[in-house]
């Protein structure tokens, strides 16, 4: 669960000439680069302490750059992922991590 705001960190803003907004992505692709130079650095390694941060909450990694809680907290509490403000009330609601 995360918020349209801290979705909007995430991207990068170009204005153009004209002066028209255009939200880039982080983290494009590059055009015309070597694939056996560059895919050693982009691999997954899961136990660098500088890859992904840890929730807050139960410790476990976080698997979305930037954010701060776990998926499966952030439903439980109602929060958003990246910067914890309550989204939903789970007050009247029944629910289960299974």
């Amino acid at each position: 669960m995360t918020l349209m705001q801290c979705m909007y960190v995430r991207t990068y803003i170009y204005i153009s000439h004209n002066g028209v907004l255009f939200f880039l992505e982080s983290g494009g692709r590059k055009l015309n680069e070597n694939k056996m130079l560059t895919s050693k650095k982009a691999r997954f390694d899961p136990y660098s302490k500088t890859g992904f941060a840890i929730c807050r909450i139960c410790k476990s990694s976080v698997h979305q750059p930037g954010s701060h809680y776990c998926q499966g907290c952030a439903y439980k509490k109602g929060i958003c992922a990246m910067c914890g403000k309550k989204v939903l009330d789970t007050k009247n609601y029944k629910q289960t991590s299974v």
